[in-house]
């Protein structure tokens, strides 16, 4: 059996769960790559299959152990507020932050409330089929500051490459080569001491904010996903969601009584 790394000042109280029971969903952005889809209503929202992605989501990270969701609202936050309610239509508990001015996919981190364990961030406008519990043991077992979840993303050249040298003498040739590379996916689990290397009110990127903790010598894992993943961020991407396989139990249909 492995055994869980904590750091000090995070080992849970005898009888606790060490895993994430928090989690922080970024639903602040303005979508304005998808134009006319998400001009009166905010990103979250759009449903996909019939289910906003948030609701989606909030209903993966409750099967995964999570009991409370903070969103991080600005653009349209009003509407996000009114329609996910209080959260027990959900079966976990729902509360709010509103950033008055964007401040980036960590900013929040600096103003939060700070959690007491390791807690998940997402960002509100994904469709997964990642699992939470296995990103989350991955980033126990490694005693990690911060684990990001990644997922392979290809793309072919739709051309013939030359190769050449310096001399411009030809050295090969590659008919429409694949190009790889690993890419984030918009997940994070998170030990609560990254939260005191935001400085509150300060507007924060995750990647500048994974580089201060590589700088300040702290381990930034990854966990690998080979599954379903898709960023909503442009119309085709939402059109493609609609034809994905989501996992079964992730629409709120099947939440459990509050």
């Amino acid at each position: 059996m492995s055994t869980i790394r904590l750091r000090a000042g995070e080992t849970p109280r005898a009888g606790r769960d060490p895993a994430p029971g928090r989690a922080v969903l970024l639903a602040g952005g303005r979508g304005t790559r998808l134009g006319a889809l998400a001009r009166d209503r905010p990103k979250p929202l759009l449903p996909v299959q019939g289910v906003p992605v948030i609701a989606r989501l909030i209903a993966q990270l409750r099967d995964a152990g999570v009991h409370r969701c903070t969103i991080v609202t600005c653009h349209l936050a009003g509407m996000i507020e009114a329609d996910l309610g209080d959260g027990r239509d959900l079966g976990v508990r729902l509360d709010y932050f509103r950033e008055q001015e964007p401040l980036g996919t960590a900013g929040c981190l600096g103003l939060l409330e700070r959690p007491d364990r390791a807690f998940y961030l997402v960002n509100a406008d994904i469709l997964t089929d990642l699992s939470f519990r296995g990103l989350a043991e991955r980033h126990l077992r490694a005693g990690a500051a911060a684990t990001v979840a990644v997922w392979r993303h290809t793309t072919t050249v739709p051309y013939g490459v030359v190769d050449f040298d310096p001399t411009g003498r030809v050295t090969g040739f590659r008919e429409k080569p694949v190009h790889e590379a690993f890419v984030a996916m918009g997940v994070a689990c998170l030990a609560p001491r990254v939260c005191g290397h935001v400085a509150a009110g300060e507007a924060v990127l995750l990647p500048e904010l994974l580089g201060r903790l590589v700088a300040a010598g702290e381990l930034v894992s990854s966990y690998r996903h080979d599954g379903g993943w898709c960023d909503i961020g442009r119309p085709e991407d939402y059109e493609r969601a609609q034809r994905m396989l989501l996992p079964p139990g992730a629409s709120p249909a099947s939440r459990r009584a509050a």
